[in-house]
């Protein structure tokens, strides 16, 4: 989800159907080469907590089913799944095969 300052990203887990956890979360005003993640900082928590509801509309509008997105704390309880890139990194991974 991008916005005008923010740009938002969740990933899947592998073997969790609809669960997702947020991947990264930068701001483009500050930080326009989005070199630093704060999607860990604690003083960002409410903007990703602001911007979840609207990415989980944005996703039900696409015809998708109701997501659970976890915080980036929440994912060391799959420490042991794999978490699929998102969907734009995964786009340019397989353009850069």
């Amino acid at each position: 989800l991008r916005t005008r300052r923010w740009k938002y990203a969740v990933a899947a887990v592998a073997g969790q159907a609809n669960t997702f956890v947020e991947t990264f979360l930068y701001d483009l005003q500050q930080d326009p080469c989005e070199k630093t993640n704060l999607i860990g900082d604690p003083r960002c928590r409410p903007v990703a907590e602001e911007l979840r509801p609207r990415l989980v509309a944005r996703m039900l509008q696409a015809g998708e089913s109701q997501p659970t997105i976890l915080p980036p704390a929440c994912s060391t309880s799959f420490a042991a799944a794999t978490v699929v890139p998102p969907v734009a990194m995964r786009s340019s991974i397989s353009s850069a095969r």
